[in-house]
């Protein structure tokens, strides 16, 4: 099964900055793929940009009962940039302050 959520459009910003929670119900740890439209009223959106990351390292984390200290600014994964998903720069995946970020 597919769970599919979807942020607010971010209007008339060329930099749009959503800052929303999205809560997933994981059954198993599948690979999450984020995708993001430049939405249009009249035509269809265009993808503008993607990337896709792996769950199963925050839960082995998570499975390992780590003291938060432990974790903290831990970097669970990095998405290097690459012609399929649009990323300028490498980014990472980070257990932050209790949050994943």
């Amino acid at each position: 099964m597919i769970n599919k959520l979807k942020t607010r459009v971010v209007k008339k910003n060329l930099n749009p900055v959503w800052g929303e929670d999205l809560t997933l119900s994981i059954v198993e740890p599948l690979p999450v793929k984020l995708e993001v439209y430049d939405m249009y009223l009249f035509s269809a959106d265009d993808r503008i940009g993607d990337a896709e990351f792996e769950f199963t390292p925050f839960l082995e984390a998570v499975r390992m009962h780590l003291n938060s200290n432990i974790l903290n600014n831990t970097i669970i994964t990095t998405v290097k940039p690459m012609r399929t998903n649009c990323l300028a720069e490498e980014c990472y995946i980070t257990w932050t302050d209790g949050r994943v970020a």
